[in-house]
């Protein structure tokens, strides 16, 4: 959010001062806005200055985060990952397409047994 703001405000005030330097007369409507947004966005950057520490934290983070994957990627290399991926999707396809297989038939027999029932009961409702 601090980026955020930090991005309007600075743009903003270069832009109104640019504005204020090259133009003989400036409309009170471009003050009208200008203003208004420089002091809310500067406001919001001050609120949400991130502190040092964080800061620092923040980085040890992103450093310790990029070197585990580059020793990963050194150990495992990135083609032999993106091939043990590729097995372990064309696996869990070929165990969807058995496991839709054996619902198949399981819908078939059950299908075959309520027909078989249907059956029964015409034939005793036929019998009476």
């Amino acid at each position: 959010m601090y980026e955020k703001a930090a991005f309007v405000f600075w743009t903003t005030l270069g832009l109104y001062l640019l504005t204020l330097f090259a133009v003989s007369y400036v409309g009170v409507y471009l003050t009208y806005v200008a203003i208004p947004i420089i002091v809310l966005s500067g406001l919001v950057m001050l609120i949400s200055k991130p502190k040092k520490q964080t800061l620092d934290g923040v980085r040890k983070v992103k450093g310790a985060a990029k070197s585990t994957l580059e020793e990963a990627k050194e150990a495992f290399g990135v083609e032999d990952f993106k091939a043990w991926l590729d097995e372990k999707s064309k696996e869990n396809e070929a165990r969807s397409a058995a496991k839709t297989n054996a619902e198949k038939e399981e819908n078939m027999k059950l299908a075959l047994e309520v027909e078989a029932i249907m059956k029964k009961i015409e034939k005793h409702k036929v019998q009476k």
